[in-house]
């Protein structure tokens, strides 16, 4: 039994000039530890098992040994660990696509979302893949230093995911009496903007996509979103952060587990338990990425392979969409309508992360594309507001299609731009309707039209219709352009509020 066990040390060692020296050490030890138990009255044999059972395992035993000739390449490891966490960190922190929503707008926030995009799932994927790529070489090497670099790091993330998300109850304990002020200067200065968009843990989301698009829409709704640029609704979005907070989690957890059993191969402790349960753990991650990768990868082709009929159907949703927008009433885009029409809540009614300072907008989609619907209205003062929302950002104008928008005589009314066929290139089309102009009590409806002119710059196309009732309102497509017909930002202004 003591040659078995010297042997199977000697295999983990690599340096043939010490193995020698290594092995009488060893040897050494376990015949002081034999005298010992032989003194207490076991026999011979059990004396023997009980001191080589004392060494640990031959892994255990060699550890020390390993280390010292393994210090270069643990060293490399332990950079390449820093540099991986580091981009994560950068990606987390630029990468707006990554939580699926996109920034800020002046005074509201904007909920309208960066649609869904392959990429940023097998980009997600390959970050979950090289942490656990990470904790393995590292639990082969038996490092301390990488296990501890990633759980700092997961924590940073688990630790900004409760921070960001509860600034004003921070500040309101912090600061009782300001906290409104601060809260509402912090909205209107720059630093708004970095703080936050930076959504913790969003690196993981896209990597929890498919899973849940495929639980809550079936396998056909994720497919057509990898083509059509689908929105996350309400529901998904929250199962996608809240799961994105467990993945930080479990990575921290496993890191842990394995940094106390590489402390304790260190001490000399026995941990064969441990190294099954960790051994079988790695073996069952692995196994569950390589069949998500193959999911991924297989729905894509599938959903390039359909890409057509995808398209088609996404164009049809889309006409859907603006002839619900242009054509229906704003006060009558309620909830209940819009969801008999087969519209999804993207964020209905969703907490202001900055409290009450700010109106919060509902966002409704059709089918799995890019057609969305920006209800923000205030009905107490009978206020109605309805906009289209293009996530591709319109197309580019034509210079005749530009001029032609100009003209006063080509183009007067609605139902001109609506034959034109332009306002499909629209970024955004808004419909409103009001009862009260200037303090009196007229009812209003108007249209205005959002376009990238050919010099990439905002171009606003406007139609409005005044009237005594609601049975005396005109028809749509009579609607004339207003006296100013368009407005165009210059360079330093050329935002939309």
């Amino acid at each position: 039994m003591i040659n078995e066990y010297l042997d199977a040390v000697e295999q983990r060692i690599k340096n043939k000039r010490i193995k020698k020296h290594i092995r009488a050490e060893l040897e050494g030890h376990i015949y002081d530890k034999i005298e010992y138990y032989s003194e207490l009255g076991y026999s011979e044999e059990e004396a023997e098992k009980r001191a080589v059972n004392d060494m640990g395992e031959p892994d255990d035993a060699a550890l020390p040994l390993r280390a010292l000739h393994s210090k270069t390449k643990a060293t490399f490891l332990m950079i390449v660990t820093i540099v991986y966490v580091l981009l994560v960190l950068t990606a987390e922190y630029f990468i707006k696509a990554m939580q699926y929503s996109s920034g800020l707008t002046y005074l509201h926030f904007e909920r309208a979302g960066i649609p869904h995009n392959i990429w940023m799932d097998f980009l997600s994927f390959a970050i979950v893949t090289g942490f656990v790529v990470l904790l393995i070489l590292a639990y082969k090497q038996k490092s301390i230093s990488v296990p501890v670099i990633i759980i700092v790091s997961l924590l940073l993330m688990i630790g900004g995911e409760f921070l960001i998300f509860r600034l004003i109850d921070i500040l309101q304990v912090i600061f009782p009496n300001e906290y409104e002020g601060m809260g509402y200067m912090l909205a209107s200065t720059s630093l708004r903007d970095k703080m936050l968009e930076f959504v913790p843990c969003a690196v993981f989301q896209p990597f929890l996509y498919a899973v849940f698009k495929v639980f809550t829409s079936g396998l056909s709704g994720y497919i057509d979103s990898i083509q059509a640029s689908g929105y996350s609704d309400a529901q998904l979005k929250e199962l996608c952060r809240t799961g994105a907070v467990f993945i930080c989690f479990a990575l921290a957890a496993i890191a842990l587990f394995q940094l106390v059993l590489v402390i304790m191969q260190t001490l000399m402790k026995r941990t064969k338990t441990g190294n099954r349960i960790i051994t079988v753990l790695f073996r069952a991650v692995c196994v569950f990425l390589a069949l998500y990768f193959v999911f991924i990868t297989t729905c894509s082709v599938v959903a390039l392979i359909n890409r057509k009929d995808t398209k088609v159907s996404s164009e049809s949703d889309k006409l859907s969409v603006l002839s619900d927008v242009i054509y229906t009433l704003p006060n009558e885009m309620t909830d209940e309508f819009l969801k008999s029409k087969g519209y999804k809540g993207y964020a209905v009614g969703e907490k202001d992360p900055l409290g009450d300072f700010f109106n919060t907008e509902s966002y409704y989609y059709k089918g799995d594309t890019d057609n969305l619907i920006v209800i923000d209205s205030m009905p107490e003062a009978e206020y109605y507001n309805v906009k289209f929302k293009s996530a591709d950002g319109g197309a580019v104008l034509s210079n005749e299609e530009y001029d032609l928008i100009l003209d006063s005589d080509k183009m007067k009314t609605l139902g001109d731009m609506l034959d034109s066929g332009i306002y499909l290139k629209a970024v955004t089309i808004e419909h409103s309707q009001s009862t009260t102009t200037y303090g009196e009590n007229i009812p209003t409806d108007g249209f205005m039209f959002t376009f990238n002119s050919p010099d990439n710059k905002p171009l606003m196309c406007l139609f409005n219709a005044e009237y005594k009732t609601l049975e005396s309102r005109p028809d749509i497509r009579d609607y004339e352009k207003i006296v100013y017909p368009f407005m165009e930002f210059d360079d330093y202004d050329n935002e939309l509020y």
